[in-house]
């Protein structure tokens, strides 16, 4: 009776799966293909109850005003982003007055033969303070003297350490300046920004405590606020001949950028691209975007997870990127010569397992699926927010599906790639991109989701 209990248990589970998947997912899972790298039924149980958890619940937290299985995304409710206006640029002769009474720490700036309205003032100020990183030293306060009438006659900044701290903290913050610049290819403009953009994203987290807000201890400490990203990649732009400005919103309360690449303007919002936990992860969502790109990436948001009621001093009407298949990555770009390799969606399916090259990045052509294994990162079936990664070493285009190293020899790219299954994954285990690696061997992600809070490194050694 026992017997029989068990094995009708079994099928019971086995119908209430299919009828599930069913429902999830564009097809049913191809048992045999999932059975083929399991090592027995208790394996294939353990993984099956997994799946049930994970799929049947949102992949991560809840987004501010965003839908089920999102990143959350960061609100600086404790900054000020509001009271003045960016739309249009700081007077040259202003901005030099203000800069150098910053540059000599003066206790008061004249400000009386401008003329200016405390309005005019307050956006003056911001601007400076919100598109020159160097002078982190500068607190957010201030106080606005007046003439006999309504003009302003001075302004008295606040310091937020003395001269002999700020000149140490200037030595680290440009080598921490440097360190990030070192790695920037000799490219063109967009490779320098995708670099500085997965840089930012990879090495810094957002800073929850809502207190890091200047560029020197984004640098030192690795975590800051939208308002720190913003001004760290200003910074990191500016140094490589990139010309950057500022975007803020008090509606959302975040800031993010413009940037400049080859005459025309985009945005980019590096906080929001890293807003997910594994370090193997990139997003592009909000990678050179125009205005009309940056209301329709939230399209699909609550009102309150949009981009909406920016102030910012360029429009950004350039297309060109809007539709790049770029887009759906959830790891880095890599280059190979002059050839660049992403993966992302194919045709009909969700999950992120296809690459895609070419030499122009809007125009990235379909190369092959990544398919094997359970949890497949390349077909409409399991686990569809499962990703892959690409990897470039010795002239190999490594990638990653759930439990399985792939690669391919660039110079015969039409050929089919090897597989290298993975063992020694737990209970849920998927392996989520690379994280980098030495000459001879490739570290790779494993974690139970891609919004997963912990994670290990696996290693594998190149043939």
């Amino acid at each position: 009776m026992k017997t029989f209990l068990r094995y009708t248990s079994g099928v019971l589970l086995c119908c209430m799966l299919a009828v599930f998947c069913l429902w999830r997912y564009d097809a049913i899972p191809d048992l045999s293909a999932v059975t083929s790298f399991l090592k027995s039924t208790a394996d294939y149980v353990g993984h099956a109850v997994s799946f049930v958890e994970q799929t049947t619940s949102p992949s991560g937290g809840g987004e501010s005003g965003g839908g089920a299985g999102k990143p959350q995304r960061p609100v600086d409710t404790a900054g000020s982003y509001g009271g003045y206006d960016l739309s249009e640029s700081v007077p040259p002769d202003i901005e030099a007055a203000i800069l150098e009474g910053y540059r000599t720490l003066a206790p008061e700036i004249e400000l009386s033969s401008f003329g200016m309205t405390k309005d005019e003032v307050n956006s003056a100020v911001a601007a400076i303070r919100f598109s020159s990183p160097e002078f982190f030293y500068v607190g957010n306060s201030y106080v606005i003297n007046y003439t006999s009438g309504d003009l302003v006659r001075s302004v008295a900044p606040t310091y937020t350490h003395d001269l002999d701290e700020i000149a140490q903290m200037q030595v680290e913050y440009e080598a921490a300046l440097d360190a990030i610049v070192a790695g920037v290819p000799d490219g063109s403009e967009f490779d320098k920004i995708l670099y500085l953009h997965d840089y930012f994203v990879q090495n810094y987290t957002y800073d929850h405590t809502l207190t890091i807000r200047d560029a020197y201890t984004f640098f030192t400490q690795k975590t800051g606020v939208c308002q720190a990203y913003m001004l760290a990649l200003i910074a990191a732009a500016e140094r490589v001949g990139i010309e950057s400005l500022p975007v803020t919103s008090e509606v959302m309360a975040h800031a993010w950028n413009l940037v400049r690449i080859d005459g025309a303007w985009y945005h980019i919002d590096v906080t929001w691209d890293d807003s997910m936990t594994l370090p193997s992860h990139v997003s592009y969502t909000y990678f050179l975007r125009s205005d009309r790109g940056m209301i329709n990436a939230d399209a699909a948001r609550e009102e309150s997870a949009r981009h909406r009621d920016w102030s910012a001093e360029q429009a950004a009407a350039d297309e060109r990127y809007e539709d790049v298949i770029f887009r759906t990555s959830n790891t880095p770009i890599v280059k190979w010569n002059d050839t660049y390799f992403c993966v992302g969606t194919t045709e009909n399916r969700h999950a992120r397992g296809a690459v895609y090259s070419g030499t122009d990045v809007t125009e990235l052509m379909h190369c092959f699926d990544i398919t094997g294994g359970y949890w497949l990162a390349g077909t409409d079936s399991y686990y569809t927010d499962c990703f892959s990664g690409l990897a470039i070493l010795d002239n190999i285009l490594y990638c990653s599906s759930g439990n399985s190293i792939h690669y391919v020899e660039l110079d015969e790219p039409s050929a089919t790639p090897k597989v290298y299954l993975v063992t020694g994954l737990g209970r849920g285990e998927c392996i989520y991109g690379f994280v980098g690696g030495g000459t001879s061997v490739l570290d790779y992600v494993i974690a139970t989701s891609p919004t997963a809070a912990d994670y290990r490194l696996g290693s594998y050694t190149l043939p």
